[in-house]
């Protein structure tokens, strides 16, 4: 009887350690995966639109980034009501939209961020020689090498409100993507960092990749700015 009864712990240990190791992170990576190809769907029925991608933020009078392309896009992810409650007459963390920062869609929080229930896991890559520039905007014409360059990427624990007009440096994106155990910011998934493209792919960045090959994935031609 003893036996029996420490073969049916030795089971229900064994699935347990099954199911944490193996079907809950495959679950998590799913469902990541589904927030960006979301994510993706928005940002080309903005370019349909409006003809161009959405710009990384809006900057007021003075220069200072004030609105997120977070919130740009709400309206192609089905938070009309959300957007209508954003108030664009002032920054994000003006007194009356920062109380909108507990409303962050579920679509912006990557399933194995541990941060605030407020910030975001999903970041462009601002750079002049990404389609992320703050100097222009970016259209279809502008990727004479393909649309297949890098537009979104999750990376965790970064203490970004998702209504915030800040990402990531080219720099930073690189770094984050090339994370580890001994890093501040681990990978998000064991099989590397999720992104997805201007053509709306979802794609994996190997952190084995070398820096020149990241790189590569997001200038959207060969001449570097």
């Amino acid at each position: 009887m003893r036996r029996w009864i420490l073969f049916v712990a030795l089971c229900a240990l064994s699935i347990g350690i099954f199911y944490y190791l193996v079907v809950l992170p495959g679950m998590k990576t799913h469902q990541s995966a589904c927030n960006l190809a979301i994510i993706s769907m928005a940002l080309q029925n903005y370019l349909d639109v409006h003809g161009q991608f959405p710009p990384p933020h809006i900057a007021g009078t003075d220069g200072k980034p004030m609105h997120s392309w977070r919130v740009l896009i709400l309206p192609f992810l089905s938070e009309d009501e959300l957007y209508r409650q954003y108030d664009f007459n002032e920054p994000w963390n003006g007194p009356h939209n920062r109380r909108l920062a507990d409303k962050m869609p579920a679509i912006f929080r990557g399933t194995t961020d541990v941060s605030s229930d407020s910030n975001t896991s999903y970041f462009a890559v601002v750079s002049p020689q990404t389609m992320w520039s703050t100097d222009r905007v970016i259209k279809k014409n502008d990727f004479p090498n393909g649309m297949s360059r890098i537009a979104v990427v999750e990376v965790n624990n970064r203490g970004i409100t998702w209504s915030e007009p800040r990402d990531l440096s080219l720099t930073e994106a690189i770094s984050a993507i090339k994370c580890g155990d001994d890093n501040e910011h681990p990978c998000p998934h064991s099989e590397g960092t999720l992104a997805i493209s201007a053509n709306a792919s979802t794609v994996w960045l190997k952190k084995e990749a070398t820096e020149a090959e990241l790189r590569a994935r997001f200038i959207i031609n060969n001449v570097e700015r």
